[in-house]
């Protein structure tokens, strides 16, 4: 019975339990027994059911678990859309302004129509490398990989790095926002600390990015915005609190 609910499919759980508790009613029945095998009965009563109550429950944790790996999936590719129809968007609008404006200067102001067109390169140029930037943070969503990727880019600026825990320690729901925010608190350890020493920990339900760097002192900018933004949407709680010794600590708890 027990084997029939967690190991084989629904329809197995409830033949099984169905023929198993009839032939112990039918043995009851034809010995005339049931004194000498009530305890039995009941047992396997009992057994089925807790097995349908636990795999009730197991399988409503497993639709709520990807209910919440689809609503983090959809949140980051709703962050990547904005992202790329600001980016994009602004971009394309002044190139079209520019180009027209060379266009009508071509034959009158040869200098300037050709300045107009450095600036249509230039944009251009920057607009390819914000699209690349996001596709690039879209495509190392993975948290395991983030965690080596981090670790990789704060070793090579000089900070001595330490990791605590297993990526797997996350669900996959939690990683997705795990992913970012640990890729965005590196870039601010690289950009701004000054640090010498990192520490990351990993636990389940539980991100914390610790530095020695500058402190907090600065007001937060669009990344820590961006951080809080994310945290917010996974259902969790962003901490970003100055460390006794000197430093940050960016903490998500789920």
């Amino acid at each position: 019975m027990a084997y029939a609910s967690y190991g084989l499919g629904r329809w197995w759980h409830w033949a099984v339990n169905a023929v198993s508790i009839a032939l112990a009613i039918g043995a009851i029945l034809l010995t005339g027994r049931l004194s000498g095998h009530a305890q039995l009965l009941a047992i396997m009563l009992m057994l089925a059911v807790v097995n349908s109550v636990n795999t009730w429950l197991i399988r409503r944790s497993i639709a709520a678990e990807e209910l919440r790996v689809q609503l983090a999936t959809t949140e980051e590719r709703a962050s990547v859309a904005r992202d790329v129809h600001d980016l994009v968007g602004h971009s394309l609008t002044v190139v079209k302004l520019k180009a027209e404006l060379a266009s009508r200067l071509v034959d009158r102001d040869p200098e300037r129509a050709r300045a107009e067109l450095d600036a249509i390169v230039r944009l251009a140029t920057e607009a390819i490398a914000g699209v690349r930037s996001t596709v690039t943070g879209l495509q190392g969503v993975g948290f395991a990989d983030q965690l080596v990727s981090s670790r990789a880019a704060l070793e090579t600026a000089g900070l001595d790095v330490e990791t605590v825990g297993a990526a797997d320690a996350l669900s996959p729901a939690q990683s997705l926002p795990a992913a970012w925010i640990l890729r965005e608190a590196t870039t601010n350890i690289l950009r701004h600390a000054g640090a010498r020493r990192a520490r990351i920990e990993v636990a389940p339900g539980t991100l914390v990015i610790e530095d020695d760097g500058s402190g907090t002192s600065a007001p937060p900018g669009n990344g820590m915005r961006g951080m809080a933004e994310r945290a917010t949407a996974a259902g969790a709680t962003l901490s970003v609190e100055a460390r006794g010794a000197g430093g940050t600590k960016v903490s998500v708890t789920w």
